[in-house]
């Protein structure tokens, strides 16, 4: 039987533990900043001033499955669809690996299977910029 004393402490390093605990997954998670794109034709366009932090953003165009995740390496850009082609689930981004939550194959962030059991790369767009737009096709 635990005492005043002793219950006091046990619940004073289990709750110091608990919040050491969410702290430390907090700070790990960095928000993913949405972009919307505007469309001309075939072309899919979105302001560099927008994109404000961060190796990655993901792009809304209501006329696709899922967003684009775009990727700046250097002065080049890359582009993907973020649906899986193996069942079409919304793959989930990330800095180095893109994974879906479904079956879990997990993707470059090139677009590249690294796991199946998605047998197809991701989806790519063709990109292009200049001085303030950042262009995909």
């Amino acid at each position: 039987m635990l005492d005043r004393r002793k219950f006091m402490k046990t619940s004073s390093l289990a709750g110091t533990a608990l919040c050491c605990g969410l702290v430390g997954l907090t700070s790990n998670c960095t928000a993913i900043q949405y972009l919307d794109a505007t469309l001309e034709d075939q072309t899919m366009s979105v302001e560099k001033s927008q994109w404000t932090e961060g190796e990655f953003v993901l792009v809304r165009n209501p006329r696709l499955p899922a967003p684009i995740y775009l990727r700046k390496n250097d002065d080049n850009y890359t582009a993907l669809l973020l649906e899986c082609t193996h069942k079409q689930c919304e793959v989930r981004p990330g800095t180095q690996v893109l994974k879906c939550p479904c079956h879990g194959s997990e993707f470059s962030n090139s677009g590249q299977v690294l796991t199946g059991p998605a047998e197809k790369d991701l989806i790519s767009f063709q990109t292009w910029h200049d001085q303030t737009h950042i262009h995909l096709r």
